[in-house]
């Protein structure tokens, strides 16, 4: 339909398949989604049928046959077969023509409104998972493909994917900047400004948080987001221009990509708590964290958020005289998932008096990082409930020390290289975040007669920005 495309416009749901969704080999830009004909196509196959209907009305070409049996030779009333073909590639034609790129209206990613979108080349996008073959397998409906021109003077192409990549349609002889995202990935990150580069960024989606008048509250001018779910975000991107030449025969030309998880989980162990025996649940917030991610260039956002953590089982656990456990390394992966080793734990942390006694609380948080390691004072705050239903917080960081900010830029690293972060925890006890109660966290057996309250976590109402992925098969 003279080279006109009509993409599919609606978000599907995480791993659901489009009617017209990625093929084994691969889904492209620049092509009919399957099942996407606009309505001016529809409009004109009608008129076609229509025609075709009118003209079985008439009675159909037949030989004529005189009054002795015998075969005159001749066609009475009717359209001969020649006729039938002519009339047929007339209108053929014309729909041609309408739905053509003086009609570009039909389709919102019309290539026609370049002439150079006509050149196009097959390219096979190959994405790398060094090391992380564990982690792909939580990508679900495949990886986007983005593109911006580089000059940012025309439309930007998308396109969904395999998780390992597959075959996409390129315009010859422009320059791309490349991106490559896992945009069904998690739960509570979404995305804005999609179609502008130096604009476009994740962020995280917007829940209600509400401490109760006993506990320390959350700064006014912090909004606070909801922890990223299932903890990983994969992007990544290339530094150098892309440009498809003009394929030589049986010439196959490749887009690789090498995505990296750009969320950050700190892990932390807060030992002496007195009256774990008496929590029933327990969840959490931090402070001073980054709640966007600018897809150009990986920068996080300056603005401080407070992420509210623990919504989900098994991320915040106590553990009731954890000194006098028979630690082992499976029980420290049933809290961390891999993310604390026991080797890393120094040689007198079950010593009565100067290792890590009493009660113990052990969670994770995962965020984008902090909003400014440097000067924002980071509070942890993990508030439990008792088994009499009573809410008592502890509170670490934040206008008290500056114990948690000093932890979480140690465990980022100066450079943030993973060789860094894991010399952190070894150094550091084999956590990213220790600290020692001294009296901040009480959960008494019998609750002492107050108004109820704690933080409630619920996600805001927020607008869905969704992002055309044209697909073709």
């Amino acid at each position: 339909w003279g080279g006109c495309h009509f993409p599919n416009r609606i978000r599907r749901p995480a791993g659901a398949a489009s009617q017209g969704g990625a093929s084994q080999g691969g889904a492209s830009q620049g092509g009919a989604s399957q099942g996407g004909a606009s309505q001016g196509g529809a409009f004109f196959r009608y008129a076609i049928l229509q025609f075709c209907d009118e003209h079985r009305k008439i009675e159909a070409p037949k030989e004529g046959i005189n009054d002795e049996g015998r075969h005159t030779g001749k066609y009475i009333k009717g359209i001969n077969g020649k006729e039938m073909r002519f009339t047929r590639l007339l209108l053929l034609s014309f729909a041609a023509v309408s739905v053509s790129c003086e009609h570009r209206e039909l389709s919102l990613d019309d290539p026609c409104e370049t002439p150079d979108y006509y050149n196009q080349a097959s390219v096979q996008v190959v994405i790398h998972w060094d090391g992380m073959d564990a982690m792909k397998k939580s990508v679900q409906g495949g990886m986007a493909v983005h593109l911006f021109r580089w000059e940012n003077n025309g439309k930007d192409l998308q396109a969904t994917l395999p998780v390992n990549g597959g075959r996409m349609s390129m315009p010859e002889e422009i320059p791309f900047f490349t991106l490559c995202y896992d945009y069904y990935g998690n739960d509570y990150i979404n995305f804005r400004h999609e179609h502008e580069r130096e604009l476009f960024e994740a962020y995280s989606v917007p829940a209600n948080g509400v401490y109760n008048t006993y506990g320390p509250g959350v700064e006014s001018s912090e909004p606070t987001v909801a922890e990223p779910y299932p903890y990983h975000f994969f992007v990544t991107r290339n530094e150098e221009p892309f440009r498809v030449e003009a394929p030589a025969v049986d010439t196959v030309q490749y887009l690789h990509f090498y995505p990296k998880d750009v969320l950050h989980e700190f892990t932390f162990l807060i030992v002496d708590v007195e009256g774990a025996k008496n929590i029933a649940g327990a969840h959490g917030a931090v402070t001073g964290m980054s709640s966007t991610y600018r897809m150009e260039d990986g920068a996080k956002g300056s603005a401080p958020s407070t992420v509210l953590f623990g919504s989900e089982a098994g991320r915040v656990q106590w553990k009731v005289n954890a000194r006098q456990m028979e630690w082992t390394q499976q029980m420290l992966d049933k809290v961390y998932n891999g993310e604390a080793l026991l080797a890393d734990w120094p040689d007198d942390w079950s010593n009565p008096e100067t290792g890590w006694t009493g009660d113990w609380v052990m969670g994770t948080f995962c965020t984008f990082g902090p909003a400014d390691a440097e000067n924002i004072r980071n509070r942890l705050t993990v508030e439990t409930v008792s088994t009499g239903k009573g809410y008592f917080h502890g509170t670490w960081g934040g206008s008290l020390d500056d114990t948690v900010r000093r932890q979480i830029a140690g465990a980022l690293g100066k450079n943030g290289t993973r060789e860094e972060q894991l010399a952190w925890r070894r150094q550091n006890g084999g956590f990213d975040i220790v600290l020692y109660n001294n009296g901040r966290l009480v959960v008494p057996d019998v609750v002492p007669p107050r108004e109820d309250g704690g933080i409630t976590v619920d996600l805001e109402g927020f607008d869905n920005m969704d992002i055309p992925l044209s697909t073709k098969k």
